[in-house]
């Protein structure tokens, strides 16, 4: 009794540590005239994804915060633990971004700016810091996309971690994007009896596309607050997640790569779902740059395969090595054999032959470093841009709707 006590005490302080009740307010432009698109239009565009937020209770204000003092702002609308505001300027169609964060009492907690001529680029990065802050670390995004099939006579009220995501009638599809590795909960109420008539949890892998197909099947008397509605694959993903540690994924994932196994679609398949739970984001990015073939290495091994084989021996591309060890030689003897007989016509083709061959060596390394490359992405969960850019600049795509 007393061990069930205590981890009630545990779960309830965790549970008060993370569901912060924050309120961010309307951007306002500090000089000159406001946009609504970059002001109102902004802020409704970060909401559409920050409602959802499972570390925060982030709710939107349109008090007017210019030129007033956190103790004012704090005084004007209370009840709230954190506060964000932000202002933006427009220089030369350029919009420049400076949020910060405050504590009731008045305490800075995290600042960032973010600048760009593209008001969707400005949306995805809000949304990124403010994820990231209170989910404690640098966050990656999934995108879940919910089919739902329900009677086309009533309508329905879909909720996302308790807040409302749609209203909806019959056949519907809905996308939303969300916080990844981070357990959702999903909610069909029925409009008329207000019973729940479906409920879900997922976890999705970082810049998972996931389709959840929602039907009426479950009754109002079978719901209680332990009702577990998870599908095989989340309970799979979340027991995963608790027995594996990161530093045992870390050397079996190396040797998997070192050893080529990864190319076996059954091995890369059950790695993925390992890297991508049990590894941040850092160490994954990490990882990919460990393994990954650079740009150098790959222009390096295209001038060496001048000499067949040498190139693709330095990138460790078995499969062209064979190709690029058989092609030229074997053209070469045959355009020599046929040369010797007067074959001018074979000897030519064979000549052809030999110079396509050195062609492939030359062009074999990019091919392959591609595919390794992408592999790598895909089993790290990697976007390109993340590496071409940085890790913290993780792109997301919002409707962006002024």
């Amino acid at each position: 009794m007393k061990k069930i006590f205590l981890i009630s005490i545990i779960l309830l302080a965790q549970t008060t540590l993370f569901a912060k009740n924050v309120v961010i307010f309307t951007f306002y432009n500090k000089e000159g005239k406001n946009f609504a698109d970059a002001s109102k239009g902004v802020l409704k565009s970060v909401m559409q994804f920050l409602k959802f937020n499972s570390s925060a209770k982030i709710v939107e204000n349109e008090f007017d915060v210019k030129g007033r003092e956190i103790s004012e702002i704090v005084k004007a609308v209370p009840g709230y633990d954190d506060y964000c505001i932000g202002y933006y300027v427009k220089k030369n169609n350029v919009f420049e971004y400076h949020i910060k964060i405050f504590s009731k009492n008045g305490e800075i907690l995290n600042s960032f700016s973010v600048s760009s001529d593209d008001l969707f680029y400005i949306v995805d990065n809000i949304v990124s810091k403010i994820s990231s802050f209170y989910a404690g670390k640098q966050v990656s995004f999934s995108t879940l996309r919910i089919v739902a099939n329900l009677n086309e006579n009533k309508t329905y009220t879909i909720l996302l971690n308790d807040e409302i995501l749609s209203s909806i009638t019959g056949k519907t599809n809905l996308s939303v994007r969300i916080i990844s590795k981070v357990p959702y909960s999903i909610l069909v109420r029925k409009d008329e009896t207000r019973e729940i008539v479906t409920k879900k949890e997922i976890i999705l892998l970082d810049n998972e596309t996931f389709d959840l197909n929602l039907e009426e099947e479950i009754k109002k008397e079978n719901i209680t607050p332990t009702t577990n509605m998870l599908d095989v694959r989340e309970k799979d993903n979340i027991t995963l997640r608790k027995t594996i540690l990161p530093s045992q994924v870390i050397v079996n994932t190396e040797k998997l790569i070192t050893s080529k196994e990864i190319l076996k679609n059954e091995v890369f398949l059950s790695a993925k779902k390992e890297v991508q739970l049990a590894l941040d984001t850092d160490t994954r990015i990490k990882l990919y740059k460990k393994y990954s073939i650079p740009l150098e290495l790959t222009i390096l091994a295209s001038v060496l395969n001048v000499i067949p084989g040498i190139g693709s021996i330095i990138i460790d591309d078995k499969d062209s090595l064979l190709i690029s060890l058989f092609t030229p030689y074997l053209t070469f003897l045959l355009t020599a054999y046929t040369k010797a007989d007067n074959l001018n016509e074979l000897s030519t083709i064979f000549g052809i032959l030999t110079i396509l061959g050195y062609g492939y060596n030359l062009v074999s390394p990019f091919v392959y470093s591609n595919f390794w490359n992408s592999l790598l992405r895909d089993l790290f969960g990697i976007p390109k841009e993340t590496i071409t850019l940085s890790p913290h600049n993780l792109k997301l795509s919002l409707n962006l709707k002024f």
